[in-house]
């Protein structure tokens, strides 16, 4: 299958667990072109991924300001916290 076809494919059957996966790759790393258009495509028709997105964005920017201060050495999540955190995670990409 050719390239291009392969990336049209991608853009037009995005569906909400792809989505989830490519919003979290796309923190980490620039997300090529069609990766990017597939996404918007995406989050133009789904009101659940805008959501996760906001949230993305938002954990995002209290990280970076943790990262930024002092403040991360007297905030300590406990494991219950953590592992809370990560239950959420997996039941909300199951239900996307």
């Amino acid at each position: 299958m050719s390239k291009i076809l392969k990336k049209l494919i991608l853009i037009m059957n995005l569906d909400c667990r792809h989505a989830a996966g490519l919003m979290s790759q796309g923190l980490d790393k620039q997300l090529s072109i069609p990766e990017k258009i597939a996404l918007r495509l995406h989050l133009l028709i789904c009101q659940a991924c805008r959501r996760y997105r906001r949230q993305l964005n938002v954990l995002q920017r209290i990280f970076h300001h943790l990262a930024q201060t002092d403040s991360y050495d007297k905030i300590a999540l406990s494991i219950f916290s953590a592992e809370r955190l990560k239950a959420f995670r997996q039941r909300l990409l199951k239900n996307l």
